[in-house]
């Protein structure tokens, strides 16, 4: 009788690495959780940010419950970090010509934002090569429905005009994850 006296060696299991379906998220006001695809918490274990509701960078680190006998899909027992973040909510600028020398922006504020909140900005314009003044008007409406604010502008040239203008909107309101600047431009030409 022959024994084969060879010590059985467990064959390595492949673990699928595991991956973001996306890594880029916006401001909500609300818990934003990634999915992840490849996570079996029987294979491996994790650490770090799985979930979050401000603005910023996190990361999550994957490492194999069992790196003797499992190696990640790869080839590679290291451990796995990846990387998402939720940006910044915004407000939005959308610049129209309702006449000769007069321009309308329409305000959209995040949606998370009591109305309140929403209203605590400054509208700026101003022109890049100072052939026209722009005078901003008071904003008119609600966070429900949008703001809105003429511009005005004046000139001391004659003839075909252009200049080239910039409308900022500043936020100053509380909260942290709301991006403090926006801007829209515009191309601003005019026979007067």
């Amino acid at each position: 009788m022959i024994f084969n006296m060879t010590p059985f060696k467990r064959p390595i299991t492949l673990v699928p690495v595991p991956a973001l379906e996306s890594s880029n998220y916006t401001y909500t006001g609300s818990a934003i959780t990634p999915t992840v695809t490849g996570y079996d918490s029987a294979l491996m274990t994790r650490a770090g940010t799985v979930s979050a509701v401000s603005a910023g960078t996190y990361s999550i680190t994957y490492s194999l419950a069992d790196p003797q006998h499992c190696r990640w899909a790869d080839g590679t027992a290291e451990d796995k970090t990846l990387y998402w973040s939720i940006n910044k909510a915004r407000y939005r600028l959308y610049l129209a010509k309702t006449g000769t020398l007069q321009y309308r922006v329409e305000i959209t504020a995040p949606g998370m934002l009591p109305a309140s909140d929403a209203a605590s900005f400054s509208l700026g314009a101003k022109m890049q090569q100072g052939r026209f003044r722009a005078s901003v008007g008071d904003t008119t409406g609600d966070a429900a429905s949008g703001f809105s604010a003429i511009i005005e502008l004046t000139t001391d040239y004659s003839g075909s005009v252009t200049d080239y203008m910039t409308v900022t909107l500043t936020y100053s309101g509380s909260d942290s994850n709301i991006k403090a600047t926006e801007t829209a431009f515009a191309t601003v030409t005019a026979t007067v």
